[in-house]
């Protein structure tokens, strides 16, 4: 794929300003802009790499695929690897003219994290920069979201009421769910990185301990996280839904009904589901980590949500006490409603930084 992108960027008749690539997929690009005499036409380009998740590095090992590289001065072989193997993220850092993540808060994660990688972001951390990513508020629009019976009819506290009860009865039907609790809703891979088993683990314990709440669960992944979903469906079957799917249906009809959304990620690049249900009216409970931290500041400090502290069973339990304590105050609960609903996390602004950075990378280029 890589190599195909090259060529076709050889052959095109216009040339480039700059070549933005993204993750290790695309990570090989900027070594070869640099390296490859077959493409030293394009060496001037500048490059900038976004990484949307560090955790995965495209690792290869060289007998696998060396004969699949196109050729490169065999002294500059070792910028290609990295704990011994071929890692494209690591190539990637190493050459692009300029990085990115999707959140201020996860670069500052990926170069403070201590694993093997922490030695190269050390040294690349002058070119590094966060940029918070947005959402199309078109696509994203309870006033006309094609998946939704029910929609947004007047931008104002009844109009929103309205929405929200109307949506959010439509989940208590299809999952035949106690009326009138507060509803929180999880939307994602069933995976260690989402917090899954945690959220399962504080649901089960949370309704043990008699707290008057629902829970809508939709996602997939984990085997055992998937079964640990439908158990606690039917162990509490007034009281929590799930469904095993992906469901674009559903989970538009979670942001629109939930009184909450929540998110025990324990790492989290940007995150768009807080994003996407903010733009519902639906209060978000995040995890202190990555995006979660430039988009959920914890109520207590005037923010937009409900921010876990400790992110184990324990600590989610007590951020769910906290979200059935808000919603039993309706004037401070509609106020958050009004406040999360009134927030512009649209691509209008992310827009201008990566237009920004692109202007920097284009000048760094030209300084050097």
């Amino acid at each position: 794929f890589q190599t195909v992108v090259l060529e076709w960027l050889m052959v095109h008749h216009n040339p480039f300003d700059l070549i933005h690539v993204h993750d290790h997929m695309a990570g090989l690009i900027p070594f070869f802009l640099k390296y490859s005499s077959r493409y030293a036409k394009l060496k001037a380009i500048p490059s900038l790499l976004t990484i949307h998740n560090g955790a995965y590095r495209g690792q290869l090992f060289w007998n696998e695929v060396r004969h699949l590289l196109p050729y490169y001065e065999a002294e500059h072989g070792g910028v290609l690897e990295w704990d011994g193997m071929i890692n494209s993220l690591a190539a990637a850092l190493k050459c692009a003219t300029a990085i990115n993540t999707v959140s201020p808060s996860y670069m500052s994660e990926l170069i403070n994290y201590p694993d093997t990688l922490k030695p190269l972001y050390d040294t690349v951390k002058g070119k590094c920069q966060g940029i918070l990513n947005g959402i199309d508020n078109a696509l994203w629009d309870p006033a006309h979201d094609v998946y939704l019976d029910n929609h947004l009819e007047k931008n104002n506290e009844k109009g929103w009421k309205d929405f929200k009860s109307a949506n959010k009865k439509y989940l208590e039907d299809k999952f035949n769910l106690e009326a009138n609790r507060p509803l929180i809703g999880f939307i994602g891979r069933f995976a260690y990185q989402k917090g899954a088993d945690l959220l399962m683990d504080a649901i089960s314990q949370g309704l043990s301990e008699e707290l008057k709440f629902n829970a809508v669960i939709l996602g997939s992944g984990e085997k055992y996280l998937e079964d640990w979903a439908i158990h606690l469906a039917k162990m509490h079957p007034e009281n929590v839904g799930a469904e095993v799917a992906y469901n674009e249906q559903l989970a538009r009809h979670i942001y629109a009904g939930c009184d909450y959304l929540i998110m025990p990620s324990r790492f989290e690049p940007c995150g768009l589901n807080q994003l996407y249900a903010m733009r519902y009216g639906t209060i978000p409970i995040a995890s202190h980590v990555g995006g979660l931290i430039d988009t959920v500041v914890d109520i207590d400090d005037n923010g937009e949500g409900i921010v876990i502290a400790d992110l184990n069973r324990d600590g989610l339990v007590v951020a769910i006490k906290r979200a059935i304590d808000l919603y039993d105050q309706k004037k401070a609960f509609s106020k958050l409603i009004k406040h999360i609903t009134q927030l512009d996390y649209s691509w209008s602004t992310s827009a201008k930084d990566y237009a920004t950075l692109y202007y920097s990378t284009l000048k760094i280029k030209t300084d050097d």
